[in-house]
């Protein structure tokens, strides 16, 4: 339903997260996922399989989880996609919720989030999240002229890439390259293009 290949780790960490999810159904543990509402919006298509999941559970064990499980499960699913680690999986949402929120600083005006250019975006900054998190980033080309030319003619997109990465090197210590500051550039000023 994805469309994706999952790594063949999930097989083994999914069925160990659903037998500890019984064994907390059964002993009345409920855990509320802090990403619930981040989950949804990035990851919509992970989140229904993840919800479908749930409906399987509940006709075949008779167990009604609640909608934060479906949240819980979502985050393997990223998981195996992005090839990370559960903590990565967890700091992307984060990340991006703060990206957002240095580009709304930048733009108080606001830009529209139902464009094809946004959706755009988040996919940008789900794979640039992962790739910073995991040291993997994309490397300099040394295509002076075209950085030049960004820098110059998107100088307040340019600005904006500049504080996040001002944030994403305070807050992780990763430095990011010139090139992922140009692509988030170039991503910032199209979703803000009025």
């Amino acid at each position: 339903m994805l469309g994706e290949k999952l790594k063949d780790t999930i097989y083994l960490s999914l069925i160990d997260h659903i037998n500890c999810a019984i064994d907390r159904e059964k002993n009345n543990l409920l855990f509320q996922n802090p990403l619930l509402w981040e989950i949804k919006q990035y990851y919509p298509s992970e989140f229904q399989v993840a919800v479908q999941s749930l409906n399987i559970l509940k006709k075949t064990l008779g167990i009604t989880f609640p909608v934060d499980e479906a949240g819980f499960i979502t985050l393997h699913f990223i998981t195996s996609e992005y090839d990370t680690d559960m903590k990565t999986t967890f700091d992307i949402p984060k990340l991006i919720d703060e990206i957002l929120h240095i580009i709304d600083t930048h733009y108080p005006a606001g830009f529209d989030r139902d464009s094809i250019h946004f959706e755009r975006f988040i996919t940008h900054l789900k794979f640039f999240a992962a790739r910073v998190l995991q040291a993997k980033q994309i490397p300099d080309d040394g295509d002076f002229l075209f950085r030049s030319m960004i820098r110059d003619q998107y100088r307040q997109s340019y600005e904006c890439a500049v504080d996040i990465k001002s944030y994403i090197e305070g807050t992780y210590q990763i430095p990011l390259s010139e090139e992922e500051l140009i692509y988030l550039s170039v991503h910032i000023k199209r979703i803000t293009m009025k």
